[in-house]
């Protein structure tokens, strides 16, 4: 993962306090969707780190903690690219009941130069970008409902 300089961690001050709200983050541990975590987390909020890979993720955890050392923070494991992993975390936080204040819906999954396809039979591209996060704030809806102000953000780049 890349260092931070001044002006990237100073990007929490635009955020307004996000003190006991929570954040969910899709693909957030490298890239957009780390810095969003990272300023969401400085911001104040409880922030749910996701991406396909554990190490991957603790290590995103372990660089953001000593940046934002009062946050609450977790990872979950999540796969875009197979629907039965969107509906298991989904499932998980459903259980676990919490409001969602937050949900930042991002992924970079480029258009690729031969089709390939997801264990489910989606363009990848499509499925990782798009259906997922359809079928995610879909799931998690009522989660969303039950905050007093949900926002839903999509989050993509053109990544090279």
């Amino acid at each position: 993962m890349q260092e931070f300089n001044g002006s990237q961690r100073r990007v929490a001050a635009i955020f307004p306090s996000e003190v006991g709200k929570l954040a969910v983050v899709t693909a957030s541990t490298n890239g957009i969707g780390f810095e969003v975590a990272l300023a969401l987390a400085q911001a104040g909020a409880d922030v749910i780190v996701t991406g396909r890979n554990p190490a991957d993720g603790h290590e995103a955890l372990a660089k953001i903690r000593p940046m934002a050392p009062q946050a609450l923070m977790r990872f979950e494991k999540l796969d875009l690219e197979s629907q039965a992993s969107v509906a298991d975390f989904a499932g998980r936080l459903g259980k676990a009941g919490r409001p969602i204040d937050l949900l930042v819906n991002n992924a970079c999954t480029l258009a690729l130069l031969k089709r390939d396809v997801t264990v489910d039979g989606f363009e990848l591209h499509l499925a990782t970008n798009f259906l997922s996060h359809f079928a995610l704030t879909a799931r998690l809806l009522p989660l969303l409902r039950a905050s007093r102000q949900p926002r839903v953000v999509q989050l993509t780049s053109i990544g090279r």
